[in-house]
């Protein structure tokens, strides 16, 4: 793995949560396992699979968890897991986890600016957390 891909797969994932989002719906489940990627050229292709998990932007996700399942469900924003509704921030959460798991398994650091916004997407507190489009914007840079 290298920092094109993180780059790109960082990109292509934001993008598609804020597409389905749009649409109404929360993936709820974004993790590694659930993002295949193809090579095309001399990029990528990304696909967000399982919407197992999904719900409706108006849904509840589920009902509440224990912190031990915030333990083993560590992509997921701890609100959700209390049994709060899904949103844009919850969605972030997942995100920033996906990033820190690429640069981790990658061995990459990630340039500071997307290293800070990882760390915040990560804050227990969704009001703290940056949007997505932010992301998408530091990842163009």
């Amino acid at each position: 793995m290298d920092s094109k891909f993180i780059t790109s797969v960082g990109r292509q994932v934001a993008t598609i949560v804020l597409d389905i989002a749009a649409r109404g719906v929360y993936h709820n489940d974004i993790k590694i396992d659930n993002v295949c990627v193809r090579s095309e050229g001399a990029g990528w292709i990304v696909i967000l699979i399982d919407f197992g998990m999904a719900s409706t932007t108006k849904a509840v996700f589920g009902k509440a968890h224990s912190d031990e399942m915030q333990k083993v469900f560590d992509w997921i924003a701890p609100e959700v897991l209390a049994g709060h509704k899904s949103s844009l921030a919850s969605e972030t959460f997942s995100v920033g986890r996906l990033m820190h798991d690429l640069s981790m398994r990658g061995g990459l650091a990630l340039l500071p600016e997307v290293k800070g916004w990882v760390r915040d997407a990560l804050s227990p507190e969704p009001k703290s957390r940056p949007s997505l489009t932010r992301l998408i914007t530091l990842l163009n840079a």
